[in-house]
């Protein structure tokens, strides 16, 4: 799994140390356990389980990495619609940070807005043009950029995008292959830095 389990182990330690002790006492250390052997989206939704069941406080970039390595594991779809990657971790209390560097913005009114105007700016030879569907994402906070998730056909039990995009004003537009690549070249390269 690479840059997934690497992540995704990085997560787990967001869940309380009491209950991983609990966990591992008892033989059910599920999330790491099914990390270990391959199962990424079943381990994501129960690591998921554990991060509402303790309302551990989550970044809105830990948020946004939660959602990239549950699309890398073809979950996010799923896990939105079981209510527990964006749903349910949206009741966890936010960390306290005054200046978060992204922001999940998909299926909320202001990722709908933001997804009007870049439908309405593709013409003719634009990056974006032919697409079937798009949806905006993850949003940078420091300025307009935004990384969208773009599928080629209608978005009909599509499991996960086709390609990636940040959406620079919307003549701008850099496609990537995976979510990853996406979502450190947003932070990395946001205008406003």
């Amino acid at each position: 799994m690479g840059r997934n389990s690497d992540l995704f182990y990085e997560l787990a330690e967001l869940v309380p140390e009491d209950r991983r002790r609990l966990d591992r006492a008892n033989g059910e250390d599920v999330v790491t356990d099914m990390c270990g052997i391959g199962e990424g989206a079943f381990a994501l939704e129960e690591l998921c389980v554990r991060l509402v069941e303790h309302q551990v406080p989550l970044s809105e970039a830990t948020r946004a990495q939660i959602a990239v390595l549950s699309e890398s594991e073809a979950s996010w779809e799923r896990c939105k619609d079981w209510g527990k990657s964006r749903a349910l971790l949206a009741d966890c209390a936010g960390a306290d940070e005054h200046d978060p560097p992204v922001r999940l913005v998909e299926d909320i009114e202001h990722g709908h807005a933001l997804e009007d105007q870049i439908k309405a700016g593709i013409g003719l030879g634009h990056p974006l043009g032919g697409s079937d569907a798009l949806a905006a994402w993850i949003a940078c906070c420091r300025c307009d950029d935004v990384l969208v998730r773009v599928f080629d056909y209608e978005r009909v039990n599509h499991v996960f995008a086709d390609r990636y995009a940040i959406v620079r004003s919307l003549r701008h537009v850099t496609l990537f292959e995976t979510g990853f690549e996406a979502i450190d070249a947003l932070v990395e390269g946001c205008m406003a830095r």
